[in-house]
């Protein structure tokens, strides 16, 4: 009975010039085609291939130096999508959407209370009011304190963005927003005959416990 032909992926030319090998339909390039760093690469990589039976290995995770601001972001808005309520997810959404603007790509690990400045200036140029930039600041810091939990992240990139302190009333140029006022009986009873019944029954509950809106759907 004749040998079965031991087969395995080719090492193989891009026409640019690299070296790269097909393995479960990912094209992994291993250096320039010909050059002995690429024949270590695909050497190694078949030899891990073969021992693991056939199929390629799970990729490390990714070391602290790695992990980018952006991986962190992803990472606390996954958990909060499970944590969080729908209203609360709408600020988180703000707040990572200027941390990735200007940083996404920055190894986390670099991000320090400068950084944090910056972003917030930004907020503070686009005119939101005082108590949300702060709020925003605080759900950053809380980005970097689950990376640090979950140890993606040296404890002393948290340690220092603590150090960077709320806004003041009237100290930073960011305006504050109007307090909001109870809307006056008068308009509710005007309105409260147009409503549907559940609607009206919510007005109803709201008049008598004080609860919030968002406290009863």
């Amino acid at each position: 009975m004749p040998k079965r032909k031991r087969t395995y992926p080719k090492l193989r030319r891009h026409p640019r010039g690299g070296a790269f090998v097909e393995i479960e339909r990912r094209r992994i390039y291993l250096g320039p085609h010909g050059s002995a760093e690429a024949q270590e690469a695909y050497d190694r990589l078949i030899g891990e291939w073969l021992a693991n039976g056939r199929t390629l290995p799970p990729p490390p995770p990714p070391t602290v130096a790695d992990t980018t601001v952006a991986m962190i972001a992803r990472d606390f808005w996954n958990v909060a999508q499970r944590e969080q309520k729908a209203d609360r997810l709408a600020k988180i959404k703000s707040a990572l959407r200027y941390l990735k603007a200007g940083y996404g790509s920055l190894p986390a690990a670099a991000f320090g209370p400068v950084k944090l400045k910056s972003v917030r200036a930004r907020m503070i140029d686009d005119r939101l009011a005082r108590s949300t930039i702060n709020e925003y600041t605080r759900i950053i810091r809380n980005v970097f304190r689950l990376a640090v939990e979950n140890e993606q992240l040296h404890a002393t990139v948290l340690q220092a963005l603590d150090s960077v302190v709320g806004l003041r009333k009237g100290k930073s140029g960011a305006k504050d927003g109007t307090k909001r006022k109870p809307v006056p009986r008068r308009h509710v009873r005007l309105v409260r005959p147009h409503l549907s019944r559940p609607v009206r029954a919510l007005v109803d509950l709201q008049l008598l416990t004080g609860a919030r809106p968002g406290e009863l759907w």
